[in-house]
């Protein structure tokens, strides 16, 4: 358990400085990303408290993310 939430939360935030470098995401995921896996990294080595659903939040918001937001009314 141990290894998998340090690997995925290391992975977040190795994918986060990653996607600093790509022109299709904000820089401002990137760096959510990348500040989450570590502070995910951080306090599980800590704390252990992250639950291991959280480390799917990074996947998902940046999954999300790609879809254009609704048009304004006029």
């Amino acid at each position: 358990f141990d290894i998998f939430m340090l690997s995925t939360f290391t992975a977040s935030s190795i994918y986060g400085f990653a996607l600093l470098k790509s022109a299709q995401f904000s820089n401002s995921l990137g760096w959510f990303a990348a500040g989450y896996g570590i502070f995910g990294t951080v306090s599980h080595a800590i704390w252990r408290a992250p639950i291991p659903i959280m480390v799917l939040l990074v996947p998902l918001i940046l999954g999300l993310s790609p879809f254009p937001s609704p048009a304004p009314r006029q």
